[in-house]
């Protein structure tokens, strides 16, 4: 039986399944760093790829 991340990742990489050690690609809803830098750092890369 899946687990709640399991199930998560699948539905996110499109696989119909995924595992423990599976090395996926996924899309990204939702992106939170605990790190009060992590915005400073993050803006210009985002900014390359055109996204906000």
């Amino acid at each position: 039986m899946p687990t709640i991340v399991e199930k998560i990742l699948s539905r996110a990489s499109g696989a119909a399944a995924v595992r423990a050690g599976d090395y996926l690609t996924c899309s990204v809803d939702l992106a939170m760093v605990h790190d009060s830098s992590g915005p400073r750092r993050l803006a210009p890369k985002l900014a390359e790829l055109g996204m906000r």
